[in-house]
């Protein structure tokens, strides 16, 4: 299990190792697997075994009878990172539900989103998930919930974290983002809600397929060269769609980025027969390609909604059964993400209008963005991929995706929303110096009020998502680009007018000041881990 060219032990023996330090084996094998899975000196490994029924009807059932879930009709989950993707990857399985929805952005256009298709909080549990309870992103996304539920005559948010064992099925300090969906308090609570009444043909189903889930990722990991920069990519099952991609990719970049100098793989997901970002044909050479669908062969058939979760359900059990094999494979401390770090320091301890970034090109359009981001590549032949990022904006939808751009500047494209991707992509990225990141803004336009919550409430949220954004430019320059985006309409100017601190037309920027900080002084450590 260290990554060199002896022969390493089976699939099957390899899983019966994990399976042994989830049990709670701290010696030989099972020892080396712990320790590799601990985070805080704790192994992080609750969600490997599959408890019996019987506990997760009496944990559920604990959780069910106080409020704010008692005779609640919807769930409303907020969370960051693995918790907030794999929750969204279950509820996708269900298509035109209305009973979960899940909340991860601080972007205001996000929350009014998730409130209007809620309709209204009567009836909604609100249920935040926050490992280390410290998430800036989460917190500030429950007060407001806080607020808005008492100003409408809800039950206060419930709060899941790791300091009293609330995400652990066990009821202790054994889960960690980055693979706790599904077996854990959350995920399980959303499973449930999604697959009344058959939730429990759902968890057997799923529970059988279990140990040969296992064996299959412990065999797939066998497949990995034991150096170098494979792209590895997991080919998602058929009908899958984005969130269970963003799943996929903060469980594998997050485990496995920066964590060796000696074997360093490029992790992707594509989702067959669609056009969704990441479509492309996996077949490059020197890819290994994954096929999840294959870990889920066991898996007993359920038809109709129920089978949709329990297939979710594996999909995302197989993705980090693999990541961890990998991992052991490898030595890879599978459980940490320590990169985000660099961005987190960098949050103002109370962001504000004044902490919007200054500066930064501004771009009415796509065709000046490709015009831009061609330009500044040019300059820099040592970036051969690059990430667009969008805080505050669907940039996606604008640009055609992945694809679009791909196509435009002929070197690989991938366009997120931040802050998602601070979450899924940066610790590799960091950790990557040969990708170079473009950081684009949301026009700076007024927060409007929303119902019962005032604009000034909603103004915090978009001064977070600024803050973000100003944080993770200045965490990685040079190799990051300061863009603004400004639609200008039919015949108009530019909107929003001038840019203090902007560079020459045609000029790119690479550095600059995050407007009422720098990054000696005036700003503060974000006090605590990402979205563990």
């Amino acid at each position: 299990m260290t990554g060199d060219r002896r022969p390493g032990p089976s699939g099957a023996e390899l899983w019966t190792y994990v399976r042994a330090a989830a049990r709670g084996e701290r010696h030989g094998p099972a020892g080396t697997v712990a320790a590799l899975a601990s985070l805080d000196g704790v192994p992080r490994l609750g969600w490997v075994e599959a408890p019996p029924w019987s506990r997760v009807a009496r944990v559920l059932a604990a959780r069910s009878a106080a409020e704010p879930l008692r005779s609640c009709r919807r769930l409303l989950f907020v969370g960051t990172g693995g918790w907030a993707f794999g929750l969204r990857a279950l509820c996708a399985a269900v298509p035109d539900q209305s009973r979960v929805r899940v909340l991860d952005s601080p972007d205001p256009d996000a929350l009014r989103r998730v409130l209007g298709e809620l309709a209204e909080p009567a009836g909604t549990a609100c249920v935040v998930v926050s490992a280390s309870g410290r998430t800036r992103e989460t917190r500030l996304l429950a007060d407001t919930l806080a607020l808005l539920w008492h100003r409408t005559g809800g039950a206060a948010p419930l709060r899941l974290s790791d300091h009293d064992g609330g995400l652990s099925l066990a009821g202790a300090r054994d889960q960690v983002a980055l693979y706790g969906v599904p077996l854990s308090v959350p995920a399980l609570l959303a499973a449930r809600m999604l697959s009344w009444p058959r939730f429990v043909e759902v968890y057997r189903a799923f529970a059988e397929a279990l140990p040969a889930i296992g064996e299959w990722a412990g065999e797939q990991s066998r497949r990995l060269p034991p150096h170098g920069t494979p792209r590895v990519v997991f080919r998602l099952p058929a009908g899958a769609g984005a969130d269970l991609r963003l799943w996929t990719l903060q469980a594998a970049r997050q485990g496995w980025g920066g964590k060796s100098e000696r074997f360093r793989p490029w992790p992707d997901a594509v989702i067959p027969g669609t056009t969704e970002p990441g479509a492309g044909p996996p077949t490059a050479p020197g890819e290994v390609v994954v096929d999840v669908a294959e870990a889920l062969a066991g898996l007993p058939r359920l038809d109709g909604g129920a089978g949709a979760v329990a297939g979710a359900m594996a999909a995302s059990y197989a993705v980090a059964a693999l990541v961890a094999c990998v991992a052991v494979r490898h030595g890879l401390r599978f459980a940490t993400h320590d990169a985000v770090e660099h961005y987190k320091r960098l949050l103002p301890a109370v962001p504000s209008a004044a902490h919007r970034p200054a500066g930064g090109r501004p771009v009415t359009g796509v065709g000046e963005l490709t015009g831009v981001l061609a330009a500044w590549l040019a300059t820099r032949p040592d970036l051969t991929t690059l990430h667009v990022v969008g805080y505050g904006i669907r940039l996606g939808d604008l640009v055609g995706g992945d694809r679009g751009l791909t196509e435009r500047l002929g070197r690989p494209v991938e366009v997120h929303e931040g802050s998602a991707w601070n979450h899924h992509s940066y610790q590799l990225v960091w950790h990557t110096r040969s990708v170079g990141v473009a950081v684009v803004l949301a026009p700076d336009r007024p927060v409007a009020a929303a119902g019962p919550l005032c604009g000034r409430t909603l103004a915090a949220l978009r001064s977070m998502v600024d803050a973000l954004a100003g944080a993770t430019y200045l965490s990685l320059a040079p190799r990051c680009l300061l863009l603004r985006w400004c639609p200008a309409p039919p015949g108009g100017p530019i909107q929003g007018g001038p840019v203090r601190g902007a560079p020459v037309e045609g000029g790119p920027v690479t550095g600059g000041p995050v407007r009422g900080g720098s990054m000696a002084g005036g700003l503060v450590d974000s006090g605590g881990s990402d979205d563990r």
